[in-house]
């Protein structure tokens, strides 16, 4: 015949299904970020957004700065790599597609650097003026609409 649990035992049980379980978030609190970034009314083709803490972060903020590609205009930056909640400032740029200098513009045979100039107004990244709230829980979408 089985005999009852106290509550001594039901509570040395749910201890031990917690942690044999895994609870707790193995992100540290981390966040998806998503978003959407046009450029004179089209998709982006392509160039890079960071999120960068601001100067008056916590040191969690500090330590989960985090940025991504953006693609056709999407970007994405999966939980484990996310921002913990707080505030980032954000910085978006691109280069205009441009090859290899010529060998007349090089000053003759020799290595070749490729030269980008930046398709973002400044008050996207030298000079950024775009901020953000990262919150817990979400959503966390954050769209920008580039002159």
């Amino acid at each position: 015949m089985s005999r009852p649990c106290g509550p001594r035992a039901l509570v040395l049980m749910a201890v031990f299904l917690l942690l044999a379980g895994g609870c707790g978030d193995s992100t540290g609190g981390r966040q998806e970020i998503s978003g959407t970034v046009t450029l004179k009314g089209q998709p982006l083709d392509e160039g890079f957004i960071q999120f960068l803490p601001l100067d008056n972060a916590s040191p969690d903020q500090l330590a989960t700065r985090s940025g991504a590609m953006i693609q056709n205009g999407k970007y994405l930056i999966p939980k484990e790599k996310g921002l913990v909640p707080g505030k980032y400032r954000v910085v978006i740029s691109s280069g205009e597609k441009k090859g290899p200098i010529s060998d007349a513009e090089a000053g003759g045979p020799g290595p070749k650097s490729i030269f980008s100039k930046e398709r973002i107004p400044a008050d996207y990244n030298l000079k950024t003026k775009q901020v953000v709230e990262v919150k817990e829980g979400g959503p966390n979408q954050f769209d920008y609409a580039i002159p």
